[in-house]
């Protein structure tokens, strides 16, 4: 008998790996949820459409998946350019876009310690900019 592939709630997991993501640096707890709450609010104002800000949501509940030492943490906590930021927007990036289900969002968590001047001297696209920019 073969068994039938279990079905997974892509939201439900991405709101586990966030809550797993503060049990690095516990001293701020449920910061992703916090970011992906107040730029889905900014995102609602703006009067973007659902999947954009579903995309959005996702994105910023995952931006700091690449945080992995209580050091980083507090660097990230302290500052939003740090020596390491950029590393840490391209590691995290590389996790998201090995998920096919979640590639599309990469950019967006790659960018997202970008200055807005940066992301718009860049030329990039205009709503990735702009979501980078809300997370």
């Amino acid at each position: 008998m073969q068994s039938s592939p279990t079905a997974i709630d892509l939201d439900r997991l991405i709101l586990s790996f966030s809550d797993a993501f503060d049990l690095v640096g516990v001293d701020r707890l449920g910061h992703c949820r916090r970011v992906a709450l107040m730029a889905a609010r900014i995102a609602q104002d703006l009067g973007w459409d659902d999947d954009h800000i579903k995309d959005l949501v996702r994105a910023a509940l995952l931006h700091d998946c690449a945080v992995s030492t209580t050091g980083e943490h507090h660097d990230l906590m302290g500052e939003l350019r740090w020596a390491d930021s950029v590393e840490h927007c391209d590691r995290g990036a590389r996790f998201i876009a090995a998920i096919p289900e979640l590639a599309h969002l990469a950019p967006m968590v790659a960018e997202h310690h970008s200055p807005w001047s940066a992301l718009v001297a860049r030329k990039l696209e205009p709503s990735l900019a702009l979501t980078a920019n809300l997370i």
